[in-house]
């Protein structure tokens, strides 16, 4: 009996100086491959559990065997987050093997992949992604984030999106793509896939700067929405996407109306000057029919076809949602309203009864 209790013992502090040991170098981690330092001195065997483990690499940096070993070792582990910035060295053989030692992490429960300027991964990384996601069965939350990815394929999202279907206890998914070549085609992968996930609660989808999607990429994920009947929380945001149009924006209005549990919405429209003073006013008609709304966010700067007349529609229209207790609304840029006319606005949403936060900027305290 008392072995036991001096193992459990053991197996404590030795999690506890690990993940003390990983906090300390968790933000400079393989310029000094702290890992190498664990394994040696670690017996993985009474260490099966760090929540979370993130691993950061930088430039010249890329994963090791101890690190992956570790990854083996560590079977317990409910939350992961691997992160590559700017790093050369980093290929589709090196991700491959990581990926490799993660198909048993069977209590996984959270996983964050982000890439940024990674110029040697092509998209067979995000396949064996998928393959592993196919593994990963009991995951709640997933994030892939994209940064300057030059070789993101119609292929690999379709993969992507055939193994996420799959994952019926999803409940939080997250992409972004910034400076990347996802096409409509892309979105269309995606979202066959969104729409599977009745159980998700919240989607946070964010496409910067990406010239080739569109409308048609807008309403396959604005359709994908109105089967999810558990979604809570949804953010999306289209900055600099020039090829967006009304027909877009009305065709995400018009789906989003049929999700009645949603209490969250984030949407920005950063630059988006292809739609007109009539698009904004159609989707306002739409948001009145979100009665469970309880926070709402819109980032609709530099578009010109902001108005006072818009705003004084939006303004009727935020007044009909009684439940709603936080509104930020940022219009940096819009040439044909004033600070006055933004004053007016948030003395009229002021009324609203439950509300606890409103954040709408004078025109010359805003910042990008």
């Amino acid at each position: 009996m008392q072995s036991t209790t001096l193992s459990e013992q053991a197996k404590e502090e030795n999690s506890h100086k690990t993940t003390d040991l990983l906090k300390t170098n968790k933000t400079v981690m393989n310029r000094n491959n702290p890992f190498n330092h664990i394994t040696s001195s670690l017996s993985f065997g009474l260490c099966e559990r760090i929540d979370p483990i993130n691993l950061t690499y930088w430039t010249s940096n890329r994963p090791n065997k101890n690190e992956i070993l570790m990854l083996q070792s560590l079977k317990k582990t409910r939350a992961i987050s691997l992160e590559f910035r700017r790093s050369p060295n980093v290929t589709d053989e090196n991700l491959k093997r990581i990926f490799e030692s993660l198909k048993q992490q069977s209590c996984l429960r959270s996983f964050k992949l982000g890439f940024q300027t990674c110029r040697n991964l092509t998209h067979e990384s995000l396949e064996n992604l998928g393959q592993l996601l196919q593994r990963l069965r009991f995951l709640q939350s997933v994030s892939l984030v994209l940064e300057d990815f030059e070789n993101l394929s119609d292929k690999s999202l379709k993969k992507l999106g055939n193994a996420l279907q799959r994952l019926e206890s999803l409940l939080s998914i997250e992409f972004q793509f910034s400076w990347c070549n996802p096409t409509d085609q892309g979105l269309k992968n995606l979202s066959a896939a969104l729409s599977n996930l009745v159980s998700l609660q919240s989607i946070n989808l964010n496409i910067f700067e990406c010239p080739a999607v569109s409308d048609e990429g807008v309403i396959s994920i604005a359709q994908s929405l109105q089967k999810l009947r558990s979604l809570r929380s949804l953010s999306l945001s289209f900055k600099y996407c020039k090829e967006i149009t009304d027909k877009g924006l009305t065709s995400l209005g018009e789906n989003l109306k049929k999700v009645s549990s949603l209490q969250s919405l984030s949407l920005s429209l950063f630059a988006r000057i292809r739609i007109t003073e009539e698009g904004f006013n159609t989707f306002n008609e739409c948001l009145q029919e979100l009665n469970s709304l309880k926070s709402i966010d819109l980032n609709f700067a530099m578009c010109q076809s902001v108005t006072k007349r818009y705003l004084r529609n939006l303004s009727e229209v935020l007044q009909k949602l009684t439940s709603l207790q936080s509104i930020s609304l940022c219009f940096k840029y819009c040439k044909n309203i004033t600070d006055e006319d933004l004053e007016n606005l948030k003395e009229n949403l002021n009324k609203l009864p439950f509300l606890c936060s409103i954040k709408i900027p004078n025109m010359e305290q805003l910042s990008l």
